[in-house]
């Protein structure tokens, strides 16, 4: 799962190419689904999406949602620790996490240890969805884990 808008005008375009790779990747996998959640639902209309999808050669296992803006935005600060909120930039408009959600079958979100040094392990609920601050995109650590989930 993602939050972006289609009007974005910096971290939306790489965060849908690489969702696009993980819906490919995983798209011999019947139950899988990549879901993209726009925080912009009074233009984001579902013609715009249809048209967005499109764009981004999305297949039948991604699908975009649109909702109600407040429903939407609690969503994704209360339900997955992930910021959006309207930008003070007029160009920009709004702002929003740049990472991805694995979320099993049974609706929990799901994670994994990293070994930050030989002595610690840190866990990480997201993936990072777009290369950003020197930490790259995560897609192949978001695939694996969903082909775990997706093989139990």
């Amino acid at each position: 799962i993602d939050f972006f808008f289609t009007t974005c005008p910096t971290i939306c375009t790489p965060m849908s190419i690489n969702m696009s790779k993980v819906s490919e990747a995983l798209s011999s996998h019947e139950d899988f689904r990549t879901v993209s959640i726009t925080i912009d639902p009074d233009h984001d209309q579902p013609a715009v999406l249809k048209e967005y999808a499109a764009k981004y050669h999305a297949n039948d296992h991604w699908q975009f949602l649109v909702g109600d803006k407040e429903a939407t935005y609690k969503l994704s600060r209360e339900g997955f620790n992930a910021y959006v909120g309207e930008s003070d930039d007029e160009a920009i408009r709004f702002e929003h996490s740049g990472n991805f959600a694995l979320v099993d079958r049974d609706g929990y979100i799901r994670s994994r240890k990293v070994r930050i040094d030989k002595d610690n392990e840190n866990w990480i609920y997201h993936y990072s969805g777009v290369q950003e601050n020197d930490i790259p995109a995560q897609l192949n650590e978001i695939i694996e884990d969903a082909e775990t989930l997706l093989n139990k």
